[in-house]
């Protein structure tokens, strides 16, 4: 049998990262893939960071996408009346 290798996984928030800081980040580390863990995955101030956008983006890089922000997100499903009612007390800019 082969030596077996402990995964390791990486946090990486994009925050304020242009989209080439993002990808130097990821090819610094050698990362392949990326969880994609948000709730809501979309960004207004850095649109190119939502879910569609970014998948097609690491697929034109080489990097995986997995959405799983409904297994792992960090908010409760809510109703679309709950969901309306929480967008409109946080706005996301």
């Amino acid at each position: 049998m082969g030596a077996s290798i402990d995964p390791v996984v990486y946090s990486l928030g994009h925050s304020s990262h242009c989209w080439r800081h993002f990808v130097d980040l990821l090819r610094r580390h050698r990362l392949t893939a990326v969880a994609d863990v948000r709730t809501a995955p979309y960004s207004r101030r850095a649109p190119h960071f939502g879910k569609r956008e970014l998948e097609r983006a690491l697929a034109a890089t080489g990097v995986g996408y997995h959405f799983l922000g409904r297994e792992l997100g960090g908010r409760p499903r809510l109703g679309q009346a709950e969901q309306r009612a929480f967008w409109a007390e946080r706005p996301l800019a």
